[in-house]
């Protein structure tokens, strides 16, 4: 149950593609309505066919209803990152490296409460240059006063953002994890009260793989050849993430899974 110092968030899996978009946009009033969030915090990695986010559609889940963005390994996908627009409401991994655009963190005030949002990319079975995601996340927590702080951790292996959420158990208020696209049946407060979940799961067709194509997408396993995967732009999709009720001293009162469905 919220109370008056608590903060409720809705936090949504990896936007992919138009099908993730349209079913986000018609799946999240509802949602608002049945659990009344003071803040929706998206994924919006691969809302743009799949690869990054375009300005385009930054401002188009932003319409839709989400109120922060977050991104992963494809944020250089989309070249808009370096042309001078407003991403005032997109945080980027923290450990791309000191010339990366943009914040990877940011602080926002939600209904007189203040939220830090930090997003980093793991470094398990992730292809790229990043720096030590923990080291990252620290530094900022070090000099950070807000009452709650979010980790959007964008990784593969389930096993190193679990030891990740232990490590900044009590010191965070919620540690979700994203990526690959599978939501995890695994949410929990750890020992030290923070919120957990391996993964959010996504927003995209239904019938796909990960939000992709079956067929192009069983070739490429099976052939062992990167085809360029499909994002189709009709279907059933699916959005899947964690409503979490948050309290002051990095505590999570409550969290379940999220899933609802919209036809686009």
């Amino acid at each position: 149950m919220k109370s008056l110092d608590s903060l409720s968030v809705l936090m949504l899996g990896d936007v992919v593609g138009r099908v993730g978009r349209k079913s986000l946009a018609r799946a999240l009033p509802l949602l608002k309505d049945r659990y009344d969030p003071d803040v929706v915090i998206v994924n919006c990695e691969n809302a743009t066919h799949g690869r990054g986010c375009s300005h385009e559609h930054y401002l188009e889940l932003l319409k839709a209803g989400a109120d922060i963005l977050t991104s992963g390994n494809h944020f250089y996908d989309s070249k808009d990152v370096f042309r001078d627009y407003d991403w005032s409401k997109l945080v980027r991994p923290i450990n791309l490296g000191p010339e990366a655009p943009l914040a990877g963190a940011r602080t926002f005030t939600i209904k007189g409460k203040t939220l830090t949002v930090i997003n980093a990319i793991g470094c398990a079975e992730m292809q790229g240059y990043y720096e030590r995601p923990l080291v990252a996340i620290d530094r900022v927590l070090k000099g950070d006063s807000s009452a709650f702080r979010i980790v959007d951790f964008h990784a593969e292996a389930t096993g190193e953002k679990i030891c990740s959420a232990r490590y900044l158990d009590g010191r965070i208020s919620l540690f979700v994890g994203t990526h690959t696209h599978v939501q995890t049946n695994d949410e929990r407060i750890l020992p030290q009260g923070t919120g957990y979940i391996s993964d959010l799961g996504m927003c995209g067709l239904d019938e796909s793989c990960l939000g992709a194509s079956p067929e192009r997408a069983v070739a490429k396993v099976v052939n062992l050849v990167p085809l360029p995967q499909e994002y189709p732009d009709n279907g059933r999709g699916r959005v899947e993430g964690v409503f979490a009720v948050l309290r002051p001293g990095y505590r999570c009162e409550s969290i379940i899974k999220v899933r609802a469905f919209a036809e686009v």
